[in-house]
Order: structure tokens, then C-alpha cells, then sequence
């Protein structure tokens, strides 16, 4: 069994497209200063109750579980999901705030992949006022469209 490990392995090794293996080990700055400007872009919109502000940074086959276990899979599901927990008549939600923070830099694979896990302390305060603080984990999938990063899974 453990020749046959190895023989995948090397095989994997020898023929498979270095650019890939190069760009898991490889800082990459410059898309690491887009992804945090990403998460800049989006720690705002949620924090100032702008949710339809992360229309643009979600990618258009985004899936995306929320802390309730729904998981929104489309535009109109993702403004149905944030009307309803903020403005509707029965919301008991009046903002969220998040402070998201990675466990270190992403991990690209390839040019147009990008991986973060992290962990995320967020605030919810209710209609009256009161405020309940979770503590999360998070792992995130970006992929690079248009030469922009968007988000794909979370």
C-alpha cells in the first residue's frame, strides 16, 4: 500500500502543472492586499446594515450557510434572507456586527483559487437593544472572476 502512495504521489509530482504546486507555496502580496480589501469591503456593508453592497463581491454560483444553518444559494434568496431577519415587520434582528480574523495568510491554488479559515466574534442586537456575542468559525472558498476575487463559498 505504501508503494502504491508513493508511485500516486510522484506521479502527481512529475505531471501535474507546476504553476499549481508553485502557487500553493508562493505569497502572492498583491492578491493577498485584494483579498483584505475584500474582507474590508464586506466587514463594512455588513456592519452598516448595507447588505445588498455585497451583491457585487459574491460570485454568481456563491453558496453561502448562515450561522442559522440556511444557506442561501442566489441573489433573491440572499435579499429575501437579510429583509426578513432586519426589516420585516417580524424581524427581531436591528444589526449585526462582525470582526472576522484569518488564522493566517489564504492559500491560493492556481491563479483563480483562493482558501481562508478563520474565526469571527459577531454581535447581534435585537429590536430591544439586547446584545448577544457569538464566536464563530469560518472557512472560505474565493474565486478569481474578471480579475476581480469573489466569494464563493462561506
Amino acid at each position: 500500500m505504501k508503494k502504491f502512495v508513493f508511485v500516486i504521489v510522484s506521479f502527481f509530482l512529475l505531471f501535474n502543472d507546476s504553476k499549481v504546486i508553485l502557487a500553493m507555496e508562493n505569497n502572492r502580496p498583491q492578491e493577498q492586499e485584494e483579498l483584505k480589501s475584500l474582507r474590508s469591503a464586506i466587514i463594512d456593508s455588513v456592519n452598516n446594515n448595507k447588505f445588498e453592497d455585497l451583491i457585487p463581491y459574491l460570485h454568481k454560483n456563491f453558496v453561502i450557510t448562515m450561522i442559522d444553518q440556511k444557506t442561501l444559494k442566489n441573489v433573491s434568496q440572499f435579499k429575501e434572507y437579510f429583509k426578513n431577519l432586519l426589516h420585516s415587520k417580524n424581524a427581531i434582528l436591528a444589526k449585526i456586527i462582525i470582526n472576522p480574523k484569518g488564522d493566517g495568510p489564504p492559500v491560493f491554488f492556481g491563479e483563480k483559487v483562493a482558501f481562508n479559515t478563520g474565526s469571527s466574534s459577531d454581535t447581534y442586537i435585537t429590536k430591544s437593544g439586547h446584545e448577544v456575542v457569538i464566536d464563530t468559525r469560518w472557512t472560505s472558498t474565493l474565486l478569481k472572476e474578471n480579475g476581480k476575487w469573489k466569494l464563493f463559498r462561506l
